[in-house]
Formats: C-alpha cells, sequence, structure tokens
C-alpha cells in the first residue's frame, strides 16, 4: 500500500502531514503476465517509482504492479492534501 507524506518546503525538510488511510493499493490481478510470480515475496505488492506535479494540479505517479507490469495514475493535488492530517510541529 501506499500513502502520502508532505514535507516543508525549507531545511530541515521536516514532514508536515501525511494520508492516515492509503492512497494506493495493489488490485487482484487475474490476468498475470508469466505463469509464476518473478517474485513471490513481492506478490500483490506496488512500487511507487515517481511522481511528477503538472500545472493543472494533477500528480501523475508512475509504479510497477508485482514486479511484473509498469502503470500510471493520477491524484488532484487538492484532494490529496484535503486528505491528509497535520503532524504536531
Amino acid at each position: 500500500m501506499v500513502g502520502f507524506y508532505g514535507f516543508a518546503a525549507h531545511p530541515p525538510f521536516a514532514p508536515v502531514c501525511f494520508t492516515p488511510q492509503p492512497i494506493m493499493e495493489p488490485q487482484p490481478n487475474d490476468q498475470r503476465l508469466f505463469a509464476q510470480s518473478l517474485n513471490p515475496y513481492a506478490n500483490r505488492s506496488i512500487f511507487p517509482t515517481g511522481a511528477v506535479l503538472q500545472a493543472d494540479g494533477q500528480w501523475v505517479v508512475s509504479y510497477g504492479l508485482d514486479t511484473e507490469q509498469a502503470a500510471f495514475c493520477t491524484f488532484d493535488h487538492q484532494a490529496l492534501l484535503a486528505a491528509t492530517v497535520k503532524l504536531a510541529e
């Protein structure tokens, strides 16, 4: 599962908020690419690999699924921030 942390814009870049609930979870995959899992320890796993904030306020996130597939998803920046809880200072 994947969560979100927000960090301060200035050093020491301390965490300032987080999502208490996962924002991404691996979905059941009934159409495996390979007969056997390439990594039995990573079954039903998700690996975020990068994120870019676009000018329209959408995050594009690249990720891997079960060490077999690559995918992209998007998140609205304002909706993501609305789902966070602030950390104590």
